[in-house]
């Protein structure tokens, strides 16, 4: 039992980050719940370990980065066979594509490690962290900018008129920051609770969007009850 409680110990927070970037998806277009951006992050926040510098936050930063990705563009694995020369392609390339974008997440861990051992605020760091690494992330013949958490407020127009000012990852640094003080307001026993869930909401509609999904592009998805 003691040792179960060690394994549930150790898995916990790499299974609340993962949840946590896979949330992350439900804050872009198609979906309505850019609101969303203003709390998805309290879980990979609280649990990451990257505050006090706990062992395997660096990975922590990487599987949440690989959720994140995953899930804003799975549609990638999902497009119609006609737009690929090799429709076979489809899914090892977005897996590929996310595994390389959670670098920049697994950088963005590194970096705010940095700067809280230079005694910056947890919290500023991260928001610094983050807004530099996406903006990094844009650059150069491999740049990415999809997915950048700043276009999760594009319904909001309200939001997003400091966009002129700030920029979209003047937005991101927002956000982030937004959420890593509203963690603190969170105790983590509740948050397993919330953690769990919204696994218990994403992973059915994810589910149901790749069967829906596959059905327009022709594919045909079974599943086995």
């Amino acid at each position: 039992m003691h040792k179960a409680g060690q394994l549930g110990r150790s898995i916990l927070p790499a299974v609340a980050c993962i949840l946590s970037g896979l949330a992350v998806s439900f804050v872009f277009w198609p979906y309505r719940t850019g609101f969303l951006a203003y709390i998805v992050l309290i879980p990979f926040v609280i649990f990451s370990g990257l505050r006090e510098g706990r062992k395997g936050c660096l990975l922590h930063s990487y599987l949440f980065g690989f959720a994140y990705f995953m899930g804003t563009l799975y549609w990638i694995a999902m497009l119609d066979k006609e737009q690929m020369t090799m429709p076979w392609l489809r899914l090892p390339a977005a897996t590929v594509l996310c595994l390389y974008l959670a670098l920049f997440m697994l950088l963005m861990g590194f970096v705010t490690r940095r700067l809280v051992l230079a005694r910056v605020p947890y919290e500023l760091a991260l928001a610094l962290a983050w807004g530099g690494v996406e903006y990094l992330r844009s650059l150069g013949p491999l740049g990415f900018p999809w997915g950048s958490l700043g276009y999760s407020q594009t319904p909001y127009p309200v939001v997003t008129q400091q966009a002129a000012l700030i920029g979209t990852y003047g937005i991101s640094v927002w956000l982030v920051l937004l959420n890593a003080l509203l963690a603190r307001l969170v105790r983590p026993k509740r948050l397993v609770v919330l953690a769990l869930a919204a696994g218990l909401f994403a992973v059915p509609v994810a589910g149901g969007k790749l069967v829906l999904g596959a059905a327009r592009s022709g594919d045909t998805v079974h599943l086995a009850l």
